[in-house]
Protein backbone atom coordinates (compact mmCIF):
# COMPACT_ATOMS: atom_id res chain seq x y z
CA UNK A 1 0.00 0.00 0.00
CA UNK A 2 2.88 2.63 -0.65
CA UNK A 3 1.50 3.32 -4.37
CA UNK A 4 0.24 7.43 -3.64
CA UNK A 5 1.44 8.30 -6.93
CA UNK A 6 -2.98 7.87 -8.28
CA UNK A 7 -3.75 10.98 -6.42
CA UNK A 8 -2.53 14.08 -7.88
CA UNK A 9 -1.67 16.31 -5.01
CA UNK A 10 0.02 19.86 -7.03
CA UNK A 11 -3.17 22.18 -6.13
CA UNK A 12 -3.71 20.94 -2.61
CA UNK A 13 -3.51 23.21 0.37
CA UNK A 14 -0.47 22.78 2.60
CA UNK A 15 -1.69 22.67 6.32
CA UNK A 16 0.74 23.37 9.33
CA UNK A 17 -0.46 22.11 12.69
CA UNK A 18 1.80 22.23 15.89
CA UNK A 19 5.15 22.52 13.44
CA UNK A 20 3.96 19.53 11.43
CA UNK A 21 3.05 20.34 7.76
CA UNK A 22 0.79 18.12 5.54
CA UNK A 23 -1.35 18.59 2.61
CA UNK A 24 -5.18 18.47 2.38
CA UNK A 25 -7.39 17.94 -0.73
CA UNK A 26 -9.24 21.43 -1.56
CA UNK A 27 -12.37 19.57 -0.30
CA UNK A 28 -11.07 19.87 2.95
CA UNK A 29 -8.65 23.17 2.85
CA UNK A 30 -11.20 24.87 4.88
CA UNK A 31 -10.85 24.47 7.97
CA UNK A 32 -10.58 24.76 11.71
CA UNK A 33 -7.29 24.69 13.80
CA UNK A 34 -7.22 24.15 17.56
CA UNK A 35 -3.64 24.39 19.52
CA UNK A 36 -2.59 25.08 22.67
CA UNK A 37 -5.64 23.39 24.49
CA UNK A 38 -4.70 23.57 28.11
CA UNK A 39 -7.44 20.80 30.28
CA UNK A 40 -5.90 20.64 34.20
CA UNK A 41 -2.45 21.63 33.28
CA UNK A 42 -2.23 19.13 30.57
CA UNK A 43 -1.82 20.01 26.53
CA UNK A 44 -4.29 18.09 24.79
CA UNK A 45 -2.98 18.52 21.76
CA UNK A 46 -3.47 20.38 18.13
CA UNK A 47 -6.62 19.33 16.04
CA UNK A 48 -7.21 20.11 12.10
CA UNK A 49 -11.17 19.98 12.13
CA UNK A 50 -12.65 20.36 8.27
CA UNK A 51 -16.11 18.76 7.15
CA UNK A 52 -15.47 14.96 7.11
CA UNK A 53 -12.21 14.98 8.12
CA UNK A 54 -10.08 15.28 11.62
CA UNK A 55 -6.40 15.37 11.91
CA UNK A 56 -4.92 15.44 15.74
CA UNK A 57 -1.20 15.97 16.42
CA UNK A 58 -0.35 14.65 20.06
CA UNK A 59 -3.36 14.02 21.04
CA UNK A 60 -3.58 12.97 24.85
CA UNK A 61 -6.22 10.13 24.31
CA UNK A 62 -4.26 8.76 21.56
CA UNK A 63 -3.17 5.73 23.20
CA UNK A 64 -6.41 5.16 24.58
CA UNK A 65 -8.91 5.77 21.37
CA UNK A 66 -6.38 3.26 19.44
CA UNK A 67 -6.85 0.59 21.91
CA UNK A 68 -11.02 1.24 22.29
CA UNK A 69 -10.66 0.23 18.62
CA UNK A 70 -8.04 -2.62 18.55
CA UNK A 71 -10.97 -4.26 21.27
CA UNK A 72 -14.28 -3.27 19.64
CA UNK A 73 -15.27 -6.49 18.04
CA UNK A 74 -17.00 -4.88 15.50
CA UNK A 75 -13.95 -2.74 14.47
CA UNK A 76 -12.07 -3.67 10.95
CA UNK A 77 -8.15 -3.38 11.82
CA UNK A 78 -5.79 -2.86 8.62
CA UNK A 79 -2.07 -2.56 8.77
CA UNK A 80 -0.05 -0.77 6.06
CA UNK A 81 3.01 0.35 5.20
CA UNK A 82 3.53 4.11 3.47
CA UNK A 83 6.73 5.56 2.90
CA UNK A 84 8.03 3.11 5.33
CA UNK A 85 5.73 4.28 8.27
CA UNK A 86 3.03 1.92 9.48
CA UNK A 87 -0.35 3.00 9.72
CA UNK A 88 -3.02 1.37 12.24
CA UNK A 89 -6.50 1.92 10.33
CA UNK A 90 -9.98 0.96 12.07
CA UNK A 91 -13.02 1.20 10.45
CA UNK A 92 -16.63 1.07 12.55
CA UNK A 93 -20.13 2.55 11.42
CA UNK A 94 -18.36 3.78 7.47
CA UNK A 95 -16.41 5.73 9.78
CA UNK A 96 -12.77 5.10 9.65
CA UNK A 97 -9.86 6.36 11.91
CA UNK A 98 -5.66 5.91 11.32
CA UNK A 99 -2.84 5.78 13.78
CA UNK A 100 0.76 6.34 13.37
CA UNK A 101 3.92 7.61 15.19
CA UNK A 102 6.07 10.07 13.05
CA UNK A 103 9.27 11.59 14.38
CA UNK A 104 8.28 11.10 18.36
CA UNK A 105 5.02 13.01 17.57
CA UNK A 106 1.53 10.48 17.72
CA UNK A 107 -1.01 11.70 14.27
CA UNK A 108 -4.92 10.15 14.28
CA UNK A 109 -6.89 10.82 10.70
CA UNK A 110 -10.62 10.27 10.71
CA UNK A 111 -12.61 10.62 7.78
CA UNK A 112 -15.89 9.04 6.57
CA UNK A 113 -15.67 5.69 4.70
CA UNK A 114 -14.48 2.40 5.52
CA UNK A 115 -11.42 2.02 3.94
CA UNK A 116 -8.34 3.76 2.72
CA UNK A 117 -8.87 5.45 0.14
CA UNK A 118 -5.66 6.84 -2.56
CA UNK A 119 -6.52 10.58 -1.42
CA UNK A 120 -6.13 9.58 2.64
CA UNK A 121 -2.72 7.40 1.85
CA UNK A 122 -1.59 10.98 0.01
CA UNK A 123 -2.40 12.91 3.05
CA UNK A 124 -0.74 10.32 5.36
CA UNK A 125 1.92 10.33 2.90
CA UNK A 126 2.45 13.91 3.06
CA UNK A 127 2.87 13.92 6.39
CA UNK A 128 5.55 11.82 6.00
CA UNK A 129 7.33 13.45 2.61
CA UNK A 130 7.23 16.99 4.31
CA UNK A 131 8.17 16.32 8.09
Amino acid sequence: MTNTSEVNTDDWTIKELAGIKFKVPQKYAVGTTLSGNIIDGVETGHKYLSKDLTIRINDTNWTNNKDKFMNADLATQTVSDINGTEIQTFSLNEKSTAFFELNNTTITIEWQGDEITPEIKAIISSFIQDN
